[in-house]
Parts: structure tokens; C-alpha cells; sequence
């Protein structure tokens, strides 16, 4: 009696998938389209497409924590392939902590706060796992593996402590750990400008050095090319010529960024990804500012332009080079529903599909 049920049922919940996965792409924000699409998956016993479903409400709204704990102890094929190639390369600190952003995504806050730690322990230096740790209620875990490398005699290793202090709240422990790295290297001008902040009193005689425009490597992002960037002199000139031009208001964020104005530099840069918002010179400089991952940066535009087919398919893109087909072969099917004259999203999504 159950099996014939069923069989009736069948026809009746392959309606119901199809009417939310369009539900749930053309109101990719909405947590309660997802979890209904999660729903009706797993009324078809399709178990790891209703857990990316729930993954993906639980990420937009929290709060649903039924959903977490339906996901507990649930990680999905990419989750593990990943963690067995973090396993296969213990020292990889980059490998553990996307591992950590991937369990991240899925809702496995445990799992991910134990990869962010392996990768913190393998590169305690590095401030992404400082933040993502620190998200994850682990900064006091974050904090004792840090003071057992502390050395007092080395200004770097007493100024990235303050950094993590400061980064806790814990600003006047962090100033005096910034005095004394200042103290060890005068002509190091991250420490100097710490002294400024704390209010310390700057070596005698010391004088500005000009800053070196490039950009070091931030939170996995591509380091962008900043050769012959403007002079904070400059940004009031550019302010007057930017108007809507994408790649005038780069350069603008750019040069807020070599003022140390991260704030202007993060609104300068969404501007310009608001103009043109594929632009990947636009995209690097953003996860520059703001410290973002890809994906996040992603999301949000996605959010913001839900009916760009190419920011659909630059997201598509990113979770097929994490490992995650699936979510990737349904925003390629968005990107084309959005423009079917546009030939690559057709030959992606198929391409995914002869490959399942």
C-alpha cells in the first residue's frame, strides 16, 4: 500500500520540485524558498540536493536552526573530496581553510571552526584564519596558540598579536604590544602608525617613507596589478571625473586605498562593480578592501543584480572550481534562462550534466 502511495504521489512531486527550483533561483534570497525546495527534494528521496537546499536557506537565515539540525553531520560530496586533499596535504594551510569555508557555507559550524584552526596552526600569521576564527566564537582558542609563539624580541611576531588583540576588542593590550614592536623597528611604519592610533609618542626625527603601491595577497584573492597608481594627492581630481566610469572609479578606490581610507575604498570599489559588475580588476580590488572571500563578493553582487546572467555565471563559475557541480549546474541553468542566446551557459550546464 505504501510503494503504490508513492508511485501515485511521484508525478505530483516532480511538479512540485520544478515549481520550487524556479521559486527558489528567481528569488535566490528567499531562505523560505529554499527550505521548501529542500523540502519537496527530499519528498523525492533526492538526499543531497534537499541538504545543499537547506545548506542554502540555513545560510541566508540562521536563525532556522531545524535546519542545522537536519544538516548536523550531513557534509556533502565536495566536503568531503576537500577534506580528504587537506588530509593528503597536512601543511597546506590555503587547502584547510577553504575546507573551513566550505564547511562554513554548509552550515557545519564545528567542522569548519577545526579546519580554520588547522590552518591557523600551520600559518598562525595569516589574519584570514584570525577573522574566521574569531567569527566562530574561537578567538580565545586563536589567542593561546598565539602567545605560545609570541616572541618578545621580534617586532613582527608582537605586532600581528596586537592585530589578533585588536581584533578581540581588546584595544589597550593591543597598543602596548604595537609600543613595543615600534620600540624594536623605529623605521617600520605599520607600528608607527599604531603608535599614532594609540596615541604613543613617534621616534624623533622620524619621517614618512613613501609607500610601495602594490598590494599584498589578502584572503586567497588575486593580487591585482596597481602599477602607476594616483597619489592621495591626486583623489580630488578624480573624484570631479569619475561620474559612472567603471574603470576611473578603480582607479579611485585604489588610490583610497594607498591613503589608508578603507572605508571610502570600499565604497568607491562597490560603485564600480555597481557599474560594471563582471569587472575583474573591480572584483580583486574589492576583496582587497573589504577582506572578503570570492564567494562572498559574488553573493552579493548576485543580490544585487539578480537578473545579470553574466554575474550568475561568474558565481556559477567559482562553485564549479570548488568542487561544487551541482549548485554550479543550477546557476548555469539560471544564466541561460536569463539569456539563451548566450551560448556558454547552455554548453556549461550541459557539459555538467554529461558528466554526472
Amino acid at each position: 500500500m505504501r510503494w503504490t502511495l508513492m508511485a501515485a504521489l511521484l508525478p505530483l512531486t516532480s511538479c512540485g520540485v520544478s515549481k520550487a527550483e524556479q521559486r527558489a533561483l528567481a528569488s535566490p534570497a528567499d531562505a523560505d524558498a529554499w527550505e521548501k525546495l529542500g523540502n519537496a527534494y527530499r519528498m523525492r528521496m533526492r538526499k543531497s540536493r534537499a541538504l545543499d537546499a537547506y545548506r542554502e536557506a540555513l545560510r541566508i537565515d540562521p536563525s532556522r536552526e531545524r535546519l542545522a539540525a537536519r544538516l548536523q553531520g550531513q557534509p556533502t560530496k565536495q566536503a568531503r573530496d576537500l577534506r580528504q586533499q587537506a588530509i593528503a596535504n597536512p601543511n597546506d594551510d590555503e587547502l584547510w581553510g577553504d575546507l573551513g569555508d566550505l564547511l562554513r557555507y554548509e552550515g557545519d559550524t564545528l567542522g569548519a571552526r577545526q579546519a580554520y584552526m588547522r590552518a591557523f596552526r600551520i600559518d598562525p600569521a595569516d589574519s584570514e584564519w584570525h577573522t574566521a576564527l574569531l567569527d566562530l566564537g574561537a578567538g580565545d582558542m586563536v589567542l593561546d596558540v598565539a602567545q605560545r609563539t609570541l616572541r618578545d624580541d621580534d617586532d613582527e611576531s608582537l605586532g600581528d598579536y596586537g592585530d589578533l588583540l585588536n581584533q578581540m576588542g581588546r584595544t589597550e593590550e593591543a597598543c602596548s604590544h604595537w609600543e613595543r614592536a615600534m620600540h624594536l623597528d623605529p623605521d617600520d611604519d605599520e607600528w608607527i602608525n599604531h603608535a599614532e592610533e594609540c596615541g604613543y609618542e613617534l621616534p624623533e626625527g622620524y619621517t614618512a617613507p613613501v609607500y610601495d603601491t602594490g598590494m599584498g595577497h589578502h584572503g586567497g584573492a588575486p593580487q591585482p596589478s596597481y602599477s602607476g597608481l594616483p597619489t592621495a594627492d591626486d583623489i580630488g581630481g578624480l573624484v570631479q571625473r569619475v561620474g559612472s566610469d567603471a574603470k576611473l572609479l578603480v582607479r579611485l578606490g585604489q588610490a583610497y586605498l594607498v591613503a589608508k581610507d578603507a572605508t571610502k575604498a570600499e565604497e568607491t570599489l562597490w560603485s564600480a562593480l555597481l557599474v560594471a559588475p563582471t569587472d575583474e580588476e573591480a572584483i580583486q580590488s574589492y576583496l582587497v578592501a573589504t577582506g572578503q572571500t570570492r564567494r562572498q563578493a559574488l553573493e552579493n553582487l548576485r543580490n544585487t543584480f539578480p537578473d545579470n546572467d553574466e554575474v550568475i555565471g561568474s558565481l556559477a563559475d567559482h562553485y564549479l572550481d570548488l568542487g561544487m557541480r551541482d549548485r554550479a549546474r543550477d546557476l548555469y541553468n539560471l544564466a541561460h534562462s536569463l539569456d539563451d542566446d548566450d551560448p556558454e551557459w547552455k554548453a556549461k550546464r550541459d557539459l555538467l550534466e554529461t558528466a554526472r
